[in-house]
């Protein structure tokens, strides 16, 4: 079940799913894997209570429901029980390599920028 740390944490690296409504109706449903929130600025900042407590809705309706009751224009983010991803140093471009070696790696033809450039 999400904390309101993992909501934090999957906030500030944008790990969750923007939700506008377009001709269905929020669902009701309640699902222990996700929880939802509202922006409520057009800065990325969580909508809280009068106790500066983040508010977590449990489905998508409770959500909508308080987002069209405050006439608040941004959207209700869904965040996901899931792992965040590895952020570690396998996913960092290997700044060694020699030159080409992304070319023949991918089966692909990249100019040499400089080539372009003159």
């Amino acid at each position: 079940m999400l904390t309101l740390k993992d909501i934090l944490d999957k906030h500030s690296v944008a790990d969750y799913a923007v939700i506008y409504l377009g001709a269905r109706r929020p669902s009701s449903a309640i699902d222990a894997d996700i929880r939802y929130c509202v922006e409520e600025s057009p800065t990325p900042e969580l909508c809280k209570d009068r106790n500066g407590n983040v508010m977590i809705f449990d489905s998508e309706a409770q959500a909508f429901d308080f987002r069209k009751a405050l006439g608040i224009p941004y959207p209700v983010l869904a965040f996901h029980d899931q792992p965040l991803p590895d952020f570690g140093p396998d996913l960092a471009p290997d700044m060694d390599e020699p030159a080409g070696s992304f070319d023949d790696e991918y089966g692909i033809d990249i100019p040499d920028i400089e080539a372009v450039l003159s």
